[in-house]
């Protein structure tokens, strides 16, 4: 199990980085390769999976 210290710094990584990629497609969209576009969407789901995971997870530890 994951410490809640490093669950909190996950979840703010997570945040910033959906903030950091919304950000640089509404700025950027028309300097970005289809390729980096593609790339960075992909990571940001690998990202929203994760916190998707984690709460799920935690859900079935209340119950």
């Amino acid at each position: 199990m994951i410490d809640k210290g490093l669950e909190d710094f996950i979840e703010k990584m997570i945040i910033s980085a959906e903030g950091k990629y919304n950000d640089a497609k509404s700025i950027y969209a028309n300097f970005l390769q289809p390729e980096e576009m593609a790339l960075a969407e992909r990571d940001l789901l690998m990202l929203q999976k994760r916190r998707q995971c984690r709460q799920d997870s935690e859900r079935l530890q209340v119950i």
